[in-house]
């Protein structure tokens, strides 16, 4: 079975929803740390802001529910293929990628390289990765 890559944009254009949402989050966790709006039971301001926090914690994590992730942005991208920690790249340090014998391997101007393993992931997906680094390397 192919397992495919999930792949998430940073951007504020295409994650309206999400950017509404943590722009909400950072204005209600303001508002409780200077108590702006007070509350009969003090309980309550600090369980608005536990689950602020947990509710950002959950839309952080993402890299963390996928075993194949990647994640990008005009400066950079975070690659997580087959293993538990992704690698983190800025675009303009990549010297050049090659996809080979099931395996994308990145080299920095810096000298070094990095393997992923590509074992079992589907090769749409593998098609949209290098559509994503030719297009911003």
């Amino acid at each position: 079975m192919m397992n495919k890559i999930h792949f998430d944009q940073l951007n504020f254009k295409d994650n309206k929803a999400q950017s509404i949402l943590l722009i909400l989050c950072a204005i209600i966790l303001i508002s409780n740390l200077f108590e702006l709006i007070n509350f009969e039971n003090p309980k309550i301001g600090k369980f608005i802001n536990a689950s602020i926090f947990l509710f950002l914690a959950f839309i952080y994590s993402k890299i963390f529910w996928y075993k194949n992730f990647v994640q990008w942005n005009k400066k950079g991208i975070m690659i997580k293929l087959n293993e538990f920690w992704g690698k983190n790249f800025k675009f303009e340090e990549i010297r050049n990628y090659s996809f080979q014998n099931n395996e994308l391997s990145i080299s920095k101007y810096d000298g070094q390289i990095k393997i992923f393993s590509l074992q079992n992931i589907d090769p749409e997906s593998i098609d949209k990765l290098a559509n994503i680094l030719k297009t911003n390397t």
